[in-house]
């Protein structure tokens, strides 16, 4: 009773960072967005174009974009794998039309479009590095994403750029050169948000893992996360038994993931997570048996 109670709690705790951070969007995209027609990718990037070619309004074309995309996403992955997915793009909507007034609140007029650039770049990617640390996304395009990782193994960060390019690209054929510019420039500035302020400062994460259930967490990293291991010998001070020690290295987006995941396998084991600021040759770079240090 009392596991069930924690996870309720964390549960909640995250889905109200989670809540934050998508009203951040939702009020960056209706104050910086739409009235600058900044095609960045995703649905709100192709409700901005849509507006345009359409009488469909952007925050109607959210709404009809994330219905779908929701469907498509428990047809294809199940209501259990989609759940984040749902929870996400019900509340971005939901913030979308809260915030659709929000230039009647707050006027911003700056005679400098750089500065509505940076600003542009800063509020969205902080509202999505505070959604993506909880573990949590704004539904739209997340889906497709998750749709391609999970049914044809193709990575998460690539697919993501593929499909995020061609919505781009999109936006410069109707709106022009000079919105590919600052489409650019405001992703830019949204990864670096995100990855340097929200997720850490390093783009990886080493684990090192002590579990009862060595060959279910390594089972889980290898096939999953598709990460190799190296087992270190260890030796309890206490018990003075000898064990295995798990390591690891995964991206910083997949850390919280990773790291909930190991938990529900395993909720006793002891994990040690700390940043890994350069990492040179192992699966990413070449497919590697893991390796197993001998006991002496």
């Amino acid at each position: 009773m009392k596991v069930i109670k924690n996870k309720l709690s964390d549960f909640l705790y995250r889905y109200i960072i989670c809540i934050i951070g998508l009203t951040i969007m939702a009020i960056s995209y209706n104050l910086f967005y739409v009235p600058n027609t900044y095609v960045t990718g995703g649905v709100t990037g192709l409700s901005i174009i849509f507006s345009k070619i359409t009488p469909i309004s952007p925050n109607v074309f959210i709404l009809i974009g994330n219905i779908f995309l929701t469907i498509l996403s428990i047809a294809v992955l199940g209501p259990k794998k989609s759940i984040y997915n749902i929870i996400g793009a019900i509340t971005f909507t939901a913030a979308i039309y809260l915030t659709g007034n929000v230039t009647d609140i707050i006027d911003i007029n700056f005679e400098n479009s750089i500065f509505e650039i940076l600003c542009a770049g800063v509020t969205m990617g902080f509202g999505a590095g505070m959604v993506y640390k909880v573990n949590f996304t704004s539904g739209g395009t997340d889906v497709l994403v998750s749709i391609f990782n999970e049914k044809f193994k193709k990575p998460v960060g690539k697919t993501g750029l593929y499909i995020n390019g061609i919505i781009i690209l999109f936006g410069t054929y109707v709106f022009g050169f000079e919105m590919l510019i600052s489409a650019i420039l405001i992703k830019y500035i949204e990864s670096l948000i995100i990855d340097k302020m929200l997720l850490g400062i390093s783009d990886s994460k080493m684990f090192l893992i002590n579990t009862t259930k060595e060959e279910e967490v390594k089972k889980y990293l290898l096939k999953s996360v598709e990460s190799g291991i190296t087992l270190l010998s260890g030796k309890g001070g206490y018990t003075n038994k000898m064990h295995d020690v798990i390591m690891c290295i995964v991206t910083t987006d997949s850390y919280y993931k990773v790291k909930e995941n190991i938990k529900e396998i395993d909720p006793y084991a002891f994990i040690i997570v700390s940043d890994c600021y350069e990492v040179l040759g192992g699966t990413k770079k070449k497919k590697k048996l893991p390796i197993k240090i001998k006991k002496k």
